[in-house]
Order: structure tokens, then C-alpha cells, then sequence
């Protein structure tokens, strides 16, 4: 209890900037902690639900394949085989194309919110800067008028200087979080392309 209350104190020194800091950062982690949960390949790419696709379409069970890709529409790669059984009286090249529009919608949806993670890890030092610039301004104010000790502007200046660094912590793992979400989207990515092209190669 006591600890948190020590961190209350020295966070509060910081001014009324660590409020939208401090609800940055929890906004960040909420983001995270959602598109973590989402970008699970079980989530848009389970292996089951491809096999069993990629073996009704190579014995050319196309009904089959689209009541099974019908059933799992929850998922993202089911949803796109949908696309290629719909297309699959076209040419290869033009189900790709109408794959390529398609699927860049849906990969979309995997990168959704992850934006705001850097959104976060860009204003959260501009705040904590922010705040500081302001604190130091009224530190020097106070000092020019009160003629108080110059200990005073030392100890002034290292509250102020609270709301740098606290930016600065809410920023550095907001970027981390962000390019690890997006590497993890591009993994994924890069596997459902790969499903794909298997499904679209066995159109003859």
C-alpha cells in the first residue's frame, strides 16, 4: 500500500499532463492486448479448416468446399476460399485479381487499431514534453517573482522534468508493441497468400 501511494505521490507531481499520458498508455495497452488475441493463427488461418478445403478442391468438390467455407465464415481464410469456389468458373488470372482486391480487405482487418498504438507512442513524449516546458515556465516564474532560494528552481525543475520521462516510458514500449503487431500481421499475411495460391494453383 505504501509503495502505491509513493507512486501516486511522485506521479501527481507531474501536473495535470499525466492524466491524458497515463490514459495514453492504457489505451495502448488495451490495443495490444486485443490485437494480440485476434492475431492468433488459430483466429484466421487454422490448419484444419485449409486441409480440408485444399482437399475438396483438388478432388473439384466445389459444393462441398463452399458449405465448408460457408460453415467456418468466421474466419478469415475461409472467407477468401469462398472468393476463389465463387471465381473458380474464371481464368487463374482473373481469380487473382478479384482475389487481390478481396484479400487486401480482409488483411485489413488484421491491421485494424494497430495504428493507434503508434498514434500513442508519437503524443505520449509530446505531452510529457509538453508538460515540462510548461512546468519549468512556472518554476522560473515563481522564482523571478518570490526571489525565492535557487534550491527551490532545482527541486522545480526535477518535478517538471516527471512528465518527460513518463511520456517517454509510456512511448518506448508503445513502439515496441506496435512493430511486433505489425510483424506478427505480416506473418500471417504471408501464410494465408501461401494458402491461396495453393487453392487458386489447383484450378486447371
Amino acid at each position: 500500500m505504501t509503495l502505491f501511494k509513493s507512486l501516486f505521490d511522485y506521479l501527481s507531481q507531474g501536473g495535470l499532463l499525466m492524466i491524458p499520458i497515463l490514459l495514453s498508455s492504457v489505451i495502448a495497452l488495451g490495443i495490444f492486448l486485443e490485437r494480440f488475441w485476434f492475431l492468433r493463427r488459430i483466429n484466421i488461418i487454422p490448419d484444419k479448416v485449409v486441409s480440408d478445403l485444399l482437399a475438396l478442391l483438388k478432388e473439384k468438390k466445389l459444393s462441398e468446399a463452399e458449405t465448408l467455407a460457408k460453415h467456418h465464415n468466421n474466419y478469415l481464410i475461409a472467407r477468401l476460399f469462398l472468393e476463389v469456389i465463387n471465381s473458380w468458373s474464371y481464368k487463374k488470372d482473373r481469380i487473382k485479381e478479384r482475389l487481390d482486391e478481396s484479400g487486401k480487405q480482409e488483411v485489413a482487418l488484421m491491421e485494424r487499431y494497430i495504428g493507434g498504438i503508434s498514434v500513442v507512442a508519437t503524443i505520449a513524449p509530446l505531452m510529457g514534453l509538453l508538460g515540462t516546458v510548461s512546468g519549468m515556465i512556472s518554476v522560473f516564474q515563481q522564482f523571478v517573482y518570490s526571489q525565492q532560494d535557487p534550491s527551490f528552481m532545482s527541486e522545480g525543475i526535477s518535478k517538471a522534468l516527471i512528465t518527460t520521462a513518463a511520456g517517454m516510458v509510456v512511448a518506448i514500449p508503445s513502439i515496441l508493441m506496435h512493430r511486433y503487431l505489425l510483424s506478427r500481421a505480416e506473418r500471417i499475411r504471408l501464410e494465408i497468400e501461401k494458402a491461396i495460391f495453393e487453392a487458386i494453383e489447383l484450378h486447371e
